[in-house]
């Protein structure tokens, strides 16, 4: 990160966000802090808002669509499914350019998920990726086991399942790089439709490590609860 970047990340937020710099520490500072996208909402707002940069993004046929993303901290809102689950990004926030880039890959990551696409989120996933399944309390280590999991929640909210994912809302994403590593924190929104449509909210935390040019993500856990 440029020295620029970590005096304006310094001066927002009054250094209570520095801390996640340590990568060892970058998940349990987050969370012990109480850092949450409402306060880095609060400083952004004070900062002055650049131009948003526009980025060619492959769907699953092979085509390409224009999405927005920040460079620093902006807030927009940018929808980047066409697909009957609508995928939206609210509020976004990034530290810096390669931060911006992460939360990118966040987008396709859930826009490839809505579309039931496999092949290309496992294009996103570390081959040692892991995830905590919150129900069963159980680590799940490896690329092809956190696909079957996955594949598992596609089969359940399929659109011919009687509850078909519908919307998917990833809220005020935060990405912080240190590196190599980076890692995002947001709200998810789901709805599902169906004879009985539901909605569920989560607290999400992914780690990403950068391979290369690209961003593979290490780590997530989220926590989903119904609400009304």
């Amino acid at each position: 990160m440029k020295n620029f970047d970590v005096l304006r990340l310094s001066s927002l937020l009054s250094g209570s966000l520095l801390s996640l710099l340590v990568v060892p520490s970058l998940v349990s500072s987050a969370v012990a802090q109480g850092i949450t996208p409402s306060t880095a909402s609060s400083a952004a707002k004070a900062a002055s808002a650049p131009a948003v940069s526009t980025t060619a993004v492959k769907t699953a046929a092979g085509d390409e669509e224009e999405i927005e993303l920040p460079k620093t901290y902006m807030k927009s809102t940018s929808t980047v499914s066409k697909t009957d689950c609508k995928i939206k990004c609210v509020d976004p926030h990034a530290a810096c350019e390669e931060s911006a880039k992460v939360i990118q890959v966040v987008l396709n990551m859930y826009k490839a998920y809505s579309e039931g696409d496999l092949d290309t989120l496992a294009k996103y996933l570390d081959k040692d990726c892991t995830t905590f399944d919150e129900g069963t309390k159980k680590l799940i280590s490896g690329r092809d086991a956190v696909l079957a999991e996955i594949k598992g929640w596609l089969n359940k909210n399929s659109s011919t399942a009687n509850a078909p994912l519908i919307a998917y809302t990833i809220e005020h994403p935060f990405c912080q790089v240190s590196n190599d590593q980076a890692v995002v924190t947001f709200t998810a929104l789901k709805e599902l439709g169906g004879e009985h449509p539901r909605k569920f909210k989560s607290r999400c935390t992914d780690i990403f490590r950068k391979d290369g040019e690209s961003w593979v993500r290490t780590h997530y856990r989220s926590n989903w609860t119904e609400i009304q």
